[in-house]
């Protein structure tokens, strides 16, 4: 990731990547670049560790099969006041995305639909090791306020109301 991209730019991207990961070594990783070590979590009005973050998306359905590209329906955000050029400070957004989850119904996989409201404070990680490479975006998230909700999305079967019409 550039760490010339807005707040916006740089929270969905994360996002995407967590939604889209196939295994748990993917998301992992785009998990570890997205947030902080120290983070401070309230997920679903429970104070949570990061790892207990971790393990709740992971029951939610995150790293199964992948999923569509994640819907951002409303984004805002405040960059601190530093000079950082806006890539540092709090965004809030609205999202959804379908889950493809691992388990099969009739051959095809389920699915769920997540909605979620997240609020993030994005900062420069000065945990982090400085790699001799200079083009490193050391942001993470290290404050998040969210609150998730999933549910299935009803499994149409052929011949059944609403289904394809392959005639």
């Amino acid at each position: 990731m550039s760490a010339l991209t807005t707040l916006t730019s740089w929270i969905e991207a994360h996002l995407n990547e967590l939604a889209s990961a196939t295994d748990e070594a993917t998301f992992d990783k785009a998990f570890d670049d997205m947030f902080s070590k120290n983070i401070t979590i309230t997920f679903n009005g429970s104070n949570l560790t990061r790892d207990q973050y971790k393990q709740s998306l992971l029951e939610f359905g995150f790293a199964t099969r992948g999923s569509s590209t994640v819907d951002f329906i409303g984004t805002t955000e405040v960059p601190a006041e530093t000079n950082d050029a806006g890539t540092v400070g709090s965004v809030g957004l609205f999202f959804s995305a379908i889950l493809i989850r691992k388990f099969l119904v009739f051959g095809a996989p389920s699915e769920s639909k997540v909605t979620s409201s997240m609020n993030a404070v994005v900062e420069n990680d000065k945990s982090l090791p400085k790699p001799p490479v200079t083009d490193t975006d050391f942001r993470r998230i290290s404050v998040l306020n969210q609150v998730l909700l999933t549910s299935p999305v009803p499994i149409v079967l052929p011949g059944q109301s609403g289904a394809p019409n392959n005639a």
